[in-house]
């Protein structure tokens, strides 16, 4: 952070990293006597102390990197080799980029190809842009008090539901991979927020033409989206306090990046607003057909019940696309 760094290749002490947390220090503060013998701990204010924050990332061979802040490119065309060991290999096999832009386009590259996997910024600081949304809603649905009553449960269920929507993530990103192993995590995970980035606006927009039935549908995925507890305890304050327009923002997000993970990312690739839109709603209606023959499915005695379901789960709302 701002005030030194902080290295133990045997482990940090979790009481101490404790105290630092909840005294709100710096990691410049952490006690110097709770570090393994290879451990250390250097101040901005010591001797090339800055120089040994700023080249960390380099210096501790890691299974995982995760920078969590930093400056905007950080790693780039000029310096993304200062991340190798001497034998080639990078010092981490794994960097998820929790902070924006730590990495150019270029240094993920070059680092793709010397045997890195990279979880570009854009896929993984996704759940944190979905933990804000979960908590501007809770600020304009409830009331500060009804919010402190029930925050441990509805911290619990926004940790579930960012578990679920980072694992639907990290499934396209490894389909998508494997069928296209010369394309690289970054450069797959940039055209996933192209594609769901242009859906979602043109959804949006035609929200305000959808009948009464398939807005009905639209509140449906708002209440898959949110946690079960929000609309428990705000009832129809949900459709009352938030805005329509972020209630339909929302539906278009969810409904463009639900095709998207279901289908896979050139589903919606090349379209037209306008087919976007269409496609969607159509889509949208063909999910709640499929939900239905589900549950019928479910509470059926045909054989082989749960391999049909899966089948159906699967493939059975773009099959469903094409029946009239």
């Amino acid at each position: 952070d701002g005030s030194g760094c902080a290295e133990d290749p045997d482990g940090f002490d979790t009481g101490e990293l404790m105290r630092l947390f909840e005294e709100a220090l710096p990691i410049a503060s952490y006690d110097r006597s709770k570090l393994g013998p290879r451990g250390s701990v250097h101040g901005v204010d010591e001797p090339d102390g800055a120089q040994l924050r700023n080249t960390i990332h380099n210096r501790v061979v890691a299974d995982a990197f995760v920078p969590a802040g930093g400056r905007p490119a950080t790693i780039h065309a000029g310096n993304w080799q200062e991340f190798l060991q001497e034998d080639g290999t990078p010092s981490a096999k794994v960097i998820s980029e929790g902070a924006n832009l730590f990495l150019t386009p270029e240094a993920r590259e070059r680092l793709c190809e010397a045997g890195c996997v990279i979880i570009k910024d854009s896929s993984a600081n996704k759940c944190g842009v979905i933990c804000s949304s979960f908590e501007i809603c809770a600020c304009m649905v409830l009331e500060e008090s009804e919010f402190l009553e029930i925050k441990p449960t509805y911290v619990d269920q926004v940790l579930t539901k960012l578990r679920e929507l980072a694992r639907m993530e990290a499934e396209l990103l490894i389909n998508e991979h494997e069928r296209h192993p010369e394309t690289s995590l970054p450069e797959t995970s940039t055209k996933l927020s192209r594609i769901i980035n242009a859906a979602a606006p043109a959804i949006a927009a035609s929200i305000a033409e959808w009948s009464d039935e398939d807005l009905e549908r639209g509140r449906q995925l708002v209440r898959n989206h949110l946690p079960p507890i929000l609309l428990e305890v705000g009832g129809d304050r949900v459709w009352t306090r938030l805005p329509e327009r972020y209630l339909h923002w929302m539906m278009a997000n969810r409904l463009a990046s639900g095709i998207v993970y279901r289908e896979g990312i050139d589903f919606l690739d090349g379209m037209a607003p306008a087919e976007v839109a269409e496609l969607a709603v159509r889509y949208l209606r063909k999910s709640t057909e499929l939900q239905a023959l589900l549950e019928t499915l479910d509470a059926s005695d045909v054989p082989q019940r749960d391999k049909v379901a899966r089948l159906l789960e699967r493939g059975g709302i773009r099959a469903m696309l094409h029946d009239a």
